[in-house]
C-alpha cells in the first residue's frame, strides 16, 4: 500500500476517533450549557450528572455545589424577605420613598392602610394630601427643611380622615443621594401614634381637670405625705387661707399650719389627718376661731401614694347646728304640744308634751292624721275654716276640744300655720297647742262666782240705798236741829252787844267778837256734812257701804252743850264730828 493509502487510513481513523471523542466530550458540555441557562432563568433545582470524562465529572460536581449554594441563599433570602414583610405588616410603622420633587414613589405597610392618610398618595407631595398638616410647625418651615436636604426625626402630623376621625402621625426621613452625590429624594418611616398622642392629651386634660378640681373649686385642698406630714401641693384657696405662697406651702409640715383637732387641748396641733371626716379648729391671729371640716383619703399622684385633704369652713354651719340644737331642745322641752305634718296631713313629728297630753306615744301617731284626736264636739265649719287658712299659706288660731287616748276630753288653744320651702311652696304644717282645760274650768268657776257676787252686790246695793235714804233723813234732821241753836247763839250775841254793850268789859267784848263768826263757820260745816252722796253715785261706794253698826251710831240722839265762858266747844256725843 502506498504512502497515500496509509495516510488516508490514518486520517480516516483519526477522524473517527475525533468524532468518537467529540461526542463523548461535547455532549456533556451542551447539556451543562443548557442546565446553566435554566439556572440563569431562576431554576436552581437543575443539576449536572457526574458521569463522563473525569474532567466533566469535576466540572459537574463544582457546578452542582454552586447551584446548591445559590438555592440555599435564595431560600434564606426569601425567608428574610418574608420576615421583613411580616414585620412591616405587623409594625405600627410604614416605609415610604419620595423622588427629588418630594412626590411619593413608594409606600408599604399595613399600618398605612388603617391610617387616616389618603391611600392614593403616589405621585403627590405631602402638602397636596387633603386634611394632612404638620402639628408643631408650618408648611413653610417643613418645606425649607426639605429644600435644604436635611434629615428630620419625629415630626408630628395631624390627619383628618374623610370620616372625620383624627389621626396623629410621627414621621422621620433621610435624604438619598446617588453615587455622584446628586439628590434623588427621601426615604423614611411613618407611624400612627394616635393612641399615644390621645393618651398624652387625655393626660393633659386630666391634669387640667385635676387642677380645676384641686385648684379652682374654692376649697382648701392639700396633698400631704401620709408618713412624714410634709405638704406636697396646695390649692390657691389653701394658699390664700393660710397666707402662704404655693412654693412656701410645699416647704411646710402639716403641724406648721396650726390645725387643732376638734375637742383636743388648745396646745395640741395636728401632725397627720387620717382618712375619713374629721373636724379641726384654726385660730387666726386677731380673729375668731374657724371650724374646718376635713375630708381626706389616699390618692396616687405621679406614681406615689399621698393623702388628699380637703378642708371646708363649717363655722357658720356649726353655729347653725348649735342654734338648731337649742331649737330642738326648746321644742322637746316646750310646755306646748307641737305637731308637724306633711302637706297631706300625715304626722311627721310630735314632741314629748303631745305624748303627755294625749296619752299617745310618738310611734303610735307617726304617719297618721291628727283626726285621731277628733272629739266630735267641734263644728264642721271650724275645720273647714282651719283648712282654708292653712292651705292658702296663712295661719289659723282658735280653740279645739279634742279627745285623749283614754277617752277624756280636753281643750286646747291652737296656732296652726303652713311652713314654706325655699321656693315658697307649702312643705309642712306645724301646730302649736296649749292645754287650757284647767284654765277653762277655773274660768267657769270664776264666771259662776262672779254671777253669785253680782247677785250679792245687787242685794247689798238695795240695802245700801235704803240705808243711804235713812242717812240722808238723819243728816237733814241733824242739820236742822243744829242750825237752830246756831241761830240762837248768833241772835243772843247780837242782843247782848246791843243791850249791854256799854256795860261789858273789854274781855267780854273780845269774847263776843270771837263768838260772832262761829255760827257762820259751823253752818258751813253742817252744809258740807249734809251733802251726803246720792244713792246713785257709784263713785262713793265706800261711803255707801257703811256698816249697820256705824249707821246706828249716827242715828242716836245728840246732846249739845254751850259753855258760856268759852263759847268755843261744840261736841256731838255718839256723833262723828267735833269742832273747835
Amino acid at each position: 500500500m502506498d504512502r497515500g493509502g496509509v495516510a488516508l487510513i490514518v486520517l480516516g481513523g483519526t477522524i473517527a476517533l475525533a468524532t468518537l471523542l467529540g461526542r463523548r466530550i461535547l455532549r456533556p458540555l451542551v447539556r451543562a450549557a443548557r442546565i446553566a441557562g435554566h439556572a440563569a432563568n431562576g431554576k436552581l433545582d437543575a443539576r449536572l450528572p457526574a458521569d463522563g470524562p473525569a474532567e466533566m465529572a469535576i466540572v459537574a460536581t463544582q457546578f452542582n455545589r454552586m447551584m446548591d449554594a445559590l438555592s440555599s441563599e435564595r431560600q434564606a433570602l426569601r425567608a428574610s424577605e418574608a420576615r421583613y414583610r411580616e414585620l412591616v405588616e405587623l409594625s405600627s410603622d410604614w416605609l415610604w420613598e419620595q423622588d427629588a420633587e418630594h412626590r411619593f414613589t413608594w409606600v408599604e405597610g399595613s399600618a398605612f392602610v388603617v391610617a387616616g392618610v389618603e391611600h392614593n398618595v403616589i405621585g403627590k407631595r405631602r402638602w397636596e394630601i387633603p386634611g394632612y398638616a404638620p402639628l408643631t410647625e408650618s408648611w413653610d418651615e417643613f418645606k425649607a427643611r426639605l429644600d435644604s436636604h436635611k434629615p428630620f426625626l419625629g415630626i408630628m402630623f395631624k390627619q383628618v380622615a374623610p370620616s372625620g376621625a383624627i389621626h396623629y402621625l410621627r414621621v422621620s426621613g433621610k435624604p438619598v443621594f446617588d453615587e455622584a452625590g446628586g439628590f434623588v429624594g427621601y426615604r423614611g418611616l411613618a407611624a400612627d401614634v394616635t393612641a399615644e398622642v390621645s393618651g398624652r392629651m387625655a393626660l393633659q386634660e386630666s391634669e387640667r381637670k385635676y387642677r380645676d378640681v384641686f385648684d379652682k373649686n374654692h376649697r382648701i385642698n392639700l396633698l400631704v405625705e401620709p408618713e412624714s406630714g410634709w405638704i406636697v401641693d396646695a390649692s390657691e384657696s389653701a394658699c390664700g387661707f393660710f397666707g402662704h405662697a404655693r412654693a412656701a406651702m410645699t416647704k411646710l409640715h402639716l403641724a406648721d399650719l396650726g390645725l387643732q383637732p376638734w375637742g383636743s387641748p388648745e396646745h395640741a396641733r395636728a401632725t397627720a389627718i387620717p382618712s375619713g371626716v374629721q373636724e379641726f379648729v384654726w385660730r387666726p391671729i386677731g380673729a375668731d376661731e374657724i371650724v374646718l371640716e376635713a375630708r381626706s383619703g389616699p390618692v396616687n399622684a405621679a406614681g406615689r401614694e399621698v393623702q388628699f385633704v380637703s378642708l371646708y369652713d363649717v363655722t357658720a354651719r356649726k353655729k347653725a347646728e348649735d342654734r338648731l340644737r337649742i331649737l330642738v331642745r326648746a321644742v322637746e322641752q316646750s310646755p306646748a304640744s307641737i305637731v308637724i305634718t306633711d302637706t297631706a296631713g300625715r304626722i311627721e313629728y310630735v314632741n314629748p308634751r303631745f305624748e303627755e297630753v294625749t296619752g299617745y306615744a310618738k310611734e303610735e301617731v307617726i304617719g297618721k292624721n291628727p283626726r285621731i284626736l277628733k272629739s266630735g264636739c267641734n263644728p264642721p265649719e271650724l275645720y273647714e275654716a282651719l283648712w282654708r287658712s292653712i292651705a292658702s299659706g296663712g295661719e289659723w288660731r282658735g280653740e279645739l276640744c279634742n279627745r285623749a287616748k283614754s277617752g277624756e276630753l280636753y281643750w286646747e288653744t291652737a296656732s296652726i300655720s303652713a311652713v314654706l320651702d325655699e321656693e315658697g311652696r307649702i312643705a309642712h304644717f306645724v301646730a302649736v297647742k296649749e292645754n287650757v282645760t284647767e284654765r277653762k274650768r277655773l274660768d267657769e268657776e270664776i264666771r259662776e262666782l262672779n254671777a253669785s257676787l253680782e247677785l250679792r252686790v245687787k242685794e247689798r246695793t238695795v240695802e245700801l240705798e235704803m240705808s243711804n235714804r235713812e242717812l240722808d233723813a238723819f243728816s237733814y234732821s241733824v242739820s236742822h236741829d243744829l242750825r237752830a241753836p246756831l241761830r240762837a247763839i248768833n241772835g243772843f250775841a247780837h242782843l247782848i252787844e246791843e243791850n249791854d254793850g256799854a256795860h261789858l268789859s273789854e274781855e267780854s267784848r273780845q269774847m263776843i267778837e270771837r263768838l260772832k263768826p262761829m255760827p257762820s263757820a259751823w253752818g258751813s260745816s253742817l252744809t258740807t256734812c249734809s251733802n251726803w252722796p246720792a244713792p246713785d253715785d257709784r263713785t262713793c261706794v265706800r261711803r255707801k257701804s257703811v256698816s249697820a253698826r256705824r249707821r246706828r251710831k249716827w242715828s242716836g240722839s245728840c246732846r249739845f252743850t254751850i259753855r258760856r265762858q268759852k263759847f268755843g266747844s261744840v261736841s256731838c256725843r255718839r256723833g262723828s264730828a267735833t269742832a273747835h
